[in-house]
């Protein structure tokens, strides 16, 4: 992978903030030099490994998890209150401590590929999200939803119409908000933005092109890019606005998700995954909520008339 791991300040926040943990959703995907995929699934707690065959087996259940990443070792570092290293196989391990963890919000650091705990000495507020590129830069989105771009030397600069990539509406709420980010070889970054459905590509210069587009009623939650190919975590619903009765999100556990795809360079579209769950108790309460609706409609259409 040529890289060190990113473990970014959702885990001081974990630690200071308890109650943050359950807002955040799960961006973590990654690939490993096998090409197996790795992703979480916050909605039912678990880790899941997409084999090249599109076989899908979980790793880990019960953990409740917003980031993951796979280390030039191989092995997966997951990210909670605590730090995790997880082997392809399945074996857990705890690396770090929420003791250890440093105690001081929103600093960007990183863990490396032994676990080894290190950062540049900057700090710009709470961030929600981090990725880390070749050169060691680590790119966090801060909770203005700037990307800010953070060298090894600690020289600390925000992208060019970054905020236009990351834009959410919801006023204080967006600060508790969490979007995918993944940077290529080229230092573009991207975002996977749950308020526009869409996938965008920020490069150095601030041009925004759209990757690809999560159709109703999913919405992309996590990004990782492979060459000239990028990988989206989906799930169904939207955490963080206004849902439809479909985007429950208890009756998006029952309809199953997440789901991972694939766009290739030349923009063809696949999906690969898509997390499998109980469907039937789903259709029922929709089936039955619409014909309420309907009634209801029936109902304030003859007071009206009459």
């Amino acid at each position: 992978m040529g890289r060190n791991i990113v473990i970014i300040t959702v885990l001081s926040l974990c630690v200071l903030y308890p109650g943050l943990v359950e807002a955040h959703v799960g961006t973590g995907i990654d690939l490993d030099r096998e090409g197996r995929i790795f992703f979480t699934d916050t909605l039912h707690n678990r880790i899941w490994r997409l084999d090249r065959d599109g076989k899908l087996t979980s790793l880990a259940q019960n953990l409740h998890l917003d980031f993951l990443i796979v280390g030039d070792d191989g092995n997966l570092y997951l990210i909670n209150g605590r730090s995790w290293k997880l082997t392809p196989e399945g074996q857990l391990t705890e690396v770090l401590r929420s003791s250890d963890i440093p105690k001081m919000i929103a600093w960007a650091f990183a863990i490396d590929s032994q676990g080894n705990l290190k950062g540049p000495q900057t700090r710009f507020g709470k961030v929600n999200a981090a990725t880390i590129g070749q050169d060691g830069s680590i790119y966090a989105l801060d909770q203005e939803q700037h990307i800010r771009k953070i060298s090894p030397d600690g020289t600390d600069s925000i992208l060019p119409r970054s905020e236009e990539a990351c834009y959410a509406e919801g006023g204080e709420e967006k600060r508790q908000r969490t979007m995918g980010l993944a940077v290529d070889t080229a230092n573009n970054v991207y975002v996977a933005n749950y308020w526009e459905r869409a996938v965008f590509k920020l490069s150095p210069d601030g041009i925004i092109t759209t990757v690809v587009s999560s159709r109703w009623p999913w919405v992309p939650t996590g990004v990782a890019v492979r060459g000239s190919d990028v990988y989206v975590l989906e799930r169904i619903a939207n955490p963080y606005a206004a849902s439809s009765i479909i985007e429950a999100s208890t009756l998006g556990d029952r309809l199953g998700s997440p789901r991972v795809r694939k766009v290739t360079g030349d923009g063809i579209v696949a999906t690969l995954a898509t997390v499998p769950a109980e469907r039937g108790l789903a259709v029922i309460v929709i089936v039955v909520v619409s014909l309420t609706i309907a009634i209801l409609a029936i109902i304030i259409w003859r007071i009206r008339r009459s």
